[in-house]
């Protein structure tokens, strides 16, 4: 338990320093592939540090998270803090340095949010999919819909998706994303940040909690036990 304590610290330093490595970078040396790697980095150990989380949890006792500076301090909440904010600096850096649409293009007179069926081939069917606002309850189903209708669709290019992801997304969703321009290579990046967003398993599991908790009254016995299974 010790060991895996070490490597949380050592990811929660790696996630915290990010923003400030990057700026020491400058701005004349962030070119759009160098900030590519970083925000992958970055991904790579906010998942590592999320998979760390569910098992240093489950593996500790009650009492010794009630001494521990990682759990009374909220750690996990302050390396989400910090990750998303060197999420947003290094995308918000990588859209600015994103080649502007000329007035000339066709894609200057679409909207951010196209027609779907005007993106696919004209002999695919109108794909139809499910809006996410960003209610982390919602992810899941968002997430395997989108990626069985979309991402594994080899009759699409990245321009398509990017589109498709753009115009299924809402509120504090879309909001992850608008900066980003209608450019092929920004799908990925733009489904990066949804997933390091949402794919969250610490808020996905207070969201599954709340909703199961939510339904009407159980034996009680029934319910300590449904509670003791997910802790």
């Amino acid at each position: 338990m010790e060991s895996a304590l070490l490597r949380q610290q050592l990811l929660k330093h790696s996630i915290e320093r990010a923003l400030g490595n990057f700026k020491k970078v400058g701005r004349d040396n962030q070119t759009p592939a160098k900030i590519q790697s970083r925000i992958g980095a970055l991904n790579t150990a906010w998942q590592q540090f999320q998979d760390g989380h569910v098992s240093v949890a489950s593996l500790t006792p009650d009492d010794i998270k009630a001494t521990t500076a990682y759990f009374q301090e909220d750690h996990v909440s302050l390396v989400e803090d910090s990750y998303l904010a060197t999420l947003e600096f290094m995308s918000d850096r990588l859209a600015q340095l994103a080649p502007r649409e000329t007035p000339n293009t066709s894609a200057s007179d679409t909207s951010i949010r196209p027609n779907l069926q005007a993106t696919s081939r004209p002999s695919l069917p109108p794909i139809e999919l499910p809006p996410f606002t960003g209610n982390y309850a919602d992810w899941e189903n968002f997430r395997d819909h989108f990626t069985d209708l979309v991402r594994e669709n080899n009759d699409l290019s990245d321009h398509a998706r990017l589109h498709y992801l753009l115009s299924s997304v809402r509120g504090p969703a879309y909001d992850c994303v608008k900066h980003l321009t209608s450019k092929a290579e920004n799908f990925k990046i733009a489904w990066a940040i949804l997933v390091s967003r949402y794919e969250n398993t610490r808020r996905l599991l207070d969201s599954n909690l709340k909703a199961l908790f939510a339904l009407p009254p159980v034996n009680w016995c029934v319910r300590r036990r449904i509670a003791h299974i997910v802790r």
